[in-house]
């Protein structure tokens, strides 16, 4: 989850099917919600006496990916309108990068820059560039952590993680240390897995990324593995995991 700023203000007033913005930094009475701010201590003081949370945006002065950023953030926040108000600000305003970096930890590294915060200015999350995915996950977040999700949304987001639990999950392994017994949840059950020059390793699949993976083996120890060495058998094994399927 760029032109001079007021040129991109044209462009979340278009997106809120409102007209042009008047000129300055308020927006004007025709651009509805969510709020928007070039100053932020006016977002924040909107936002306390209106019960919101602030997205504090920070946009490159002209950098090509202004429009981009702010259509992509209105389209983000626009289900939940009421909830937010934008805080715009300008990397070339050392007030609004002190609060970047200095309130918010934010390098300012990557362009543009989304921290969501309550009014009282904890950050709840934050997310860089214009990638739809990633500004909705780090609103959910933020919504979740200020406890704005409705009874509704909880029980989706639960059902969500146990779907994505049940895809990436196929099994556990218990590693005794001592006295200790500690259970890991794996990708596969412990099986034996025949290498190509003839090897076998009794192991649980822990992890996987791309060609390769990590096997564990019952004692706790981790074997680096590349699925190319494995048979034939445990390559078709592979792509009948459910977490796996398709991408070996």
């Amino acid at each position: 989850m760029s032109v001079p700023m007021r040129t991109g203000l044209k462009t979340l007033a278009r997106l809120a099917g409102a007209g042009a913005l008047a000129a300055g930094l308020a927006p004007g009475p025709a651009f509805a919600e969510p709020k928007s701010f070039g100053d932020s201590r006016e977002a924040v003081a909107f936002a306390r006496e209106n019960d919101r949370l602030i997205a504090f945006v920070m946009l490159r002065d002209l950098s090509d990916d202004s429009r981009e950023a702010e259509a992509a953030l209105t389209a983000a926040l626009a289900a939940h309108e009421k909830e937010f108000v934008i805080a715009r600000c300008r990397n070339g305003n050392a007030g609004d990068r002190t609060l970047f970096t200095d309130r918010f930890g934010e390098p300012l590294e990557t362009f543009p820059v989304l921290v969501l915060a309550t009014a009282g200015g904890e950050k709840l999350a934050g997310a860089t560039g214009a990638d739809p995915d990633a500004l909705a996950a780090a609103i959910l977040s933020a919504r979740q952590k200020a406890k704005r999700l409705t009874p509704e949304e909880i029980a989706m987001a639960e059902e969500k993680a146990k779907d994505a639990a049940g895809r990436l999950t196929t099994g556990a392994i218990s590693i005794k240390k001592g006295d200790v017994t500690e259970r890991m949840v794996t990708l596969s059950p412990v099986r034996d897995w025949k290498f190509k020059d003839g090897t076998t390793v009794n192991a649980a699949l822990l992890d996987a990324d791309g060609p390769g993976g990590t096997l564990i083996r019952p004692d706790g120890e981790k074997i680096p593995v590349q699925f190319g060495k494995l048979s034939a058998e445990d390559i078709a094994y592979l792509q009948s995991l459910p977490s796996l399927k398709g991408e070996r």
